[in-house]
């Protein structure tokens, strides 16, 4: 119940944070994609992300319910943006996705946008 809850609280910051035309929504577990429509440049969806990430600065509650807590979370952000990162849903997930891994391995609360040795075959020493 209390992860249902925080995942209530989560959805509810990040909503709060988009404008009319982004869209937010669980892609599953405790995962969140958004899509910023027509981003005017890479360094505007960075700015986007750690306004986004910001959401996490704040303890969340677990719900409304007597003896409630809060919770601390960290948050990872990972992006890819249309044409120069892909020119389809796919790709540009599964980018995103690969910016988010690595964003993973840093500490909690890293943003990353998408570079293409995230997704290159390591080469050989």
């Amino acid at each position: 119940m209390i992860g249902d809850a925080l995942l209530v609280e989560v959805a509810t910051a990040l909503r709060g944070r988009a404008s009319e035309e982004e869209i937010v929504g669980r892609v599953g577990g405790n995962a969140f994609a958004i899509f910023l429509p027509n981003p005017s440049s890479r360094e505007a969806v960075q700015r986007r992300m750690h306004e986004f990430a910001e959401a996490f600065a704040h303890p969340f509650s677990t719900g409304d319910r007597m003896g409630k807590e809060f919770i601390s979370l960290a948050a990872s952000v990972g992006a890819a943006v249309a044409p120069q990162d892909g020119r389809d849903v796919e790709t540009i997930f599964a980018r995103a996705d690969a910016a988010l891994r690595a964003a993973k391995q840093h500490a909690g609360g890293s943003c990353l946008l998408y570079e293409p040795a995230m997704t290159e075959p390591a080469q050989p020493a």
